[in-house]
């Protein structure tokens, strides 16, 4: 595959797009998509782009993604084909891609697009895309886009001249079907089939079909025996044992059981839920606990096979779990932050742990004088914090008057069975401060993090933090 004699080098990158999404959609659905009679060549590119990257996320996430009802088929498609990098980047390296504190939201989208573009150029063809000497930055995002395009492109017509099958991976495009946007998420698993030879199923892909029926009921007598034999074994280096567990293509990839447990170090670990998305595949949503106190989160899909239910894919911090904490963890920030401005200490106390000092806010004169003064709440960001337990922590600026402000750092527990926040840290950054200067930048945390989540999962700890009631979770404990 190349570029014809006469085209135009414009006409190669739209061409290119064109074939690897059309690719991407064949492979996942097991249908080429067609260009409808009356349809636009630029419609049919937009349309195409959209469709690959919605299929990239489901593959990924096995979720269809969907429109929101106020949402215009614009932002629709910007959103989609941002999660879509997000999803080949969090499959790449098993870690969520998360945006800067300051990052704004198109630095980080380029960021996020540059970072799948090279990972699908590492996978495809086995080399690491660098930056030349005197090239701009510009020039080099815009040729590694190309690059993955045509690895991809080259793939997907390599894959049709075979008689293997594949499971859908893609690339996202813009709406334009000129953009940068690179391969989506799921990518990883096309470039084990061309490297490798072999290919790791999607769950809900998998041709195998039950020769019985496993209810839910079923699937929640059976999984937690699973998953903990499972913990036991990856924390051994054991994953031999498991043949007959996981899917056989999962177990050859180190990759993903590197991603389930940190091999000798687990401490613990508890379902928070099981679900059937559909029929014969169940979701688990599984924390885990590793010393010294690190806290990872993990959803893991079974699917029914000959009456049997095997591990038939991973998935590290699932992005709804994500954004539906940070939406929870920013309006118990707002409502910190506003009982402390109404000088409300009994309201604030019950939105903090037990052992948080929030005094200063309350008791320091400076501190009321600038609260009480506060007209403006705004949230600049928010990212996942593992160690001590899974914490959202989020950067507050709170306006006060014309070009005065203070940046607040805090820190939210979303693990409780309330939101309680954790830690709080004061910092000045701008504007009419009194004649003596700003006040110091003062941080308090709870000095019992580690206590409670080793409570959480049902560890023993002797400090003074064990009179506090813990979650009601169920709980399995794996190490002595």
């Amino acid at each position: 595959m190349g570029k014809h004699f006469f085209e135009s080098d414009e006409a190669y990158q739209e061409r290119i797009a064109r074939e690897a999404n059309e690719s991407v959609i064949e492979e996942s659905t097991g249908r080429a998509p067609s260009r409808g009679f009356f349809e636009s060549e630029d419609h049919y590119a937009d349309r195409i782009s959209r469709e690959a990257s919605e299929q990239i996320v489901e593959d990924s996430t096995g979720r269809a993604p969907s429109q929101g009802w106020f949402e215009s088929d614009e932002v629709y498609h910007d959103r989609i084909a941002r999660e879509a990098h997000e999803r080949i980047i969090a499959d790449s390296t098993g870690h969520e891609p998360s945006q800067g504190w300051f990052e704004s939201d198109q630095a980080y989208e380029t960021r996020a697009r540059k970072e799948a573009n090279e990972h699908v150029i590492e996978i495809l063809s086995g080399t690491t895309a660098k930056q030349r000497f005197l090239e701009s930055e510009h020039d080099y995002r815009s040729r590694i886009s190309l690059q993955a395009r045509e690895l991809r492109a080259n793939a997907g017509t390599q894959d049709k001249s075979s008689s293997s099958s594949s499971s859908g991976v893609g690339i996202p495009s813009s709406r334009s079907g000129k953009g940068l946007i690179g391969l989506g998420a799921a990518l990883f698993f096309f470039a084990i089939v061309i490297i490798a030879g072999h290919i790791l199923q999607i769950s809900h892909r998998v041709s195998e079909v039950p020769s019985r029926q496993i209810s839910l009921l079923e699937a929640k007598q059976v999984i937690p025996g699973e998953i903990k034999k499972i913990y036991r074994a990856l924390d051994a280096g054991d994953s031999r044992s498991l043949a007959g567990e996981v899917n056989p293509q999962l177990l050859g990839q180190s990759i993903w059981l590197d991603q389930i447990c940190k091999p000798y170090s687990l401490r613990g670990h508890y379902i928070e839920r099981i679900v059937e998305l559909r029929n014969g595949v169940f979701e688990v949503r599984v924390h885990a606990l590793f010393r010294p106190v690190e806290e990872q989160e993990d959803t893991l899909q079974f699917v029914a096979s000959n009456g049997t239910l095997i591990l038939q894919r991973v998935q590290h911090l699932p992005p709804e779990w994500i954004e539906e904490q940070k939406r929870n963890a920013i309006e118990v920030a707002r409502r910190f932050i506003n009982a402390a401005r109404a000088g409300k200490q009994d309201l604030a106390s019950k939105l903090t742990s037990r052992h948080l000092d929030i005094s200063p806010l309350f008791e320091e004169g400076d501190y009321a004088t600038r609260l009480a003064d506060v007209n403006s709440i705004v949230e600049l960001g928010a990212g996942v914090q593992q160690d001590e337990g899974v914490k959202i922590g989020l950067n507050i600026t709170t306006g006060r008057r014309k070009f005065c402000g203070d940046l607040w750092h805090l820190v939210i527990d979303p693990t409780t069975s309330r939101y309680e926040v954790v830690e709080w840290e004061f910092v000045p950054i701008f504007g009419c401060y009194n004649v003596i200067g700003p006040p110091n930048r003062e941080k308090h945390i709870d000095p019992y993090l580690a206590e409670y989540t080793l409570k959480r999962f049902g560890l023993s700890s002797n400090s003074g933090a064990g009179n506090d009631e813990a979650p009601a979770r169920r709980v399995a404990t794996d190490s002595p």
